[in-house]
């Protein structure tokens, strides 16, 4: 991603998984944002029409390139709570964390991180940048076919049955298919209240009070500090040369160091095809 000031043109480029995210990003940059403001109004769409992909309770890695050069990484990756017991949770689920339940859930940093990038050039107030994505949620999107699929996995089977997710994805009983009206009245609700009070609605007020409630009368150690207390980092990114170029991606905790690593093995094996397509890099 990378900034420039507001203007009645502009160069640049987005691209999301679905459509209805990438015009509300497109529709940012027309209308005086940066790419900055693109980036989190996509974002926060993707929420809306791609919640098997990108929620609020998840968390958010970006590279920022400022007009002056410099890049930046904003690390927005929830921590575990401070009154976590690592012995007890090993000697319940050994080496692995279990994919369901509440022992692997982290304080969710998404959105600290979109604030942050804010900080960093956006031009857009918080009420406009969250409007596409609570207009979707309130008036309804159709279910995508790749939310479709995933709703009816047999994975997910173990989920069926549950509160939360039937009021969600099973309304009357029956899984939403492609195509359906996709309507959120509580997430579009979610979105006005940070549309008002911003982040901290999130952290420290009722958002975060009715979330660390649910958390913890499901086996959670996430207390209210610990959402109080977040903050993102920014740190310098890591890179490597690749064929001329520079490569750069977000250091650990991230998946990042394995991106570069890969990177260095085509070389190091003289790879020409990795992908395999004829093509080359």
């Amino acid at each position: 991603m990378s900034t420039h000031p507001a203007s009645t043109s502009f160069t640049g480029s987005l691209a999301t998984p679905h459509a209805l995210a990438t015009e509300a990003g497109m529709q940012a940059y027309r209308d005086g944002g940066n790419a900055i403001d693109a980036a989190i109004v996509a974002a926060a769409v993707l929420t809306v029409v791609y919640p098997h992909n990108v929620a609020l309770g998840g968390d958010l890695i970006a590279l920022v390139r400022t007009p002056d050069g410099e890049v930046r990484c904003v690390n927005a990756s929830g921590w575990a709570g401070a009154g976590t017991d690592l012995a007890d949770v090993r000697a319940r689920h050994g080496r692995w964390l279990p994919a369901r339940g509440a022992d692997p859930v982290t304080v969710p940093g998404g959105v600290r991180g979109w604030e942050v990038l804010r900080r960093m050039g956006a031009q857009f107030t918080w009420a406009r940048t969250l409007a596409p994505a609570e207009a979707a949620a309130r008036s309804g999107v159709p279910v995508a076919p790749s939310l479709a699929s995933h709703i009816a996995d047999t994975e997910n089977a173990d989920l069926f049955g549950t509160e939360d997710f039937d009021r969600v994805f099973r309304p009357c009983g029956k899984s939403l298919a492609a195509g359906d009206d996709f309507v959120q009245p509580a997430l579009a609700d979610t979105f006005a209240g940070l549309a008002e009070d911003g982040p901290d609605a999130f952290y420290t007020d009722g958002i975060a009070k009715r979330s660390v409630c649910y958390l913890r009368s499901h086996g959670s150690s996430l207390a209210l500090e610990d959402f109080a207390d977040f903050e993102p980092e920014v740190v310098e990114p890591i890179s490597t040369p690749f064929r001329g170029m520079t490569v750069l991606t977000s250091p650990p905790n991230t998946h990042g160091l394995f991106l570069l690593r890969a990177l260095r093995a085509i070389d190091e094996l003289a790879i020409a095809d990795p992908l395999g397509d004829g093509l080359g890099i």
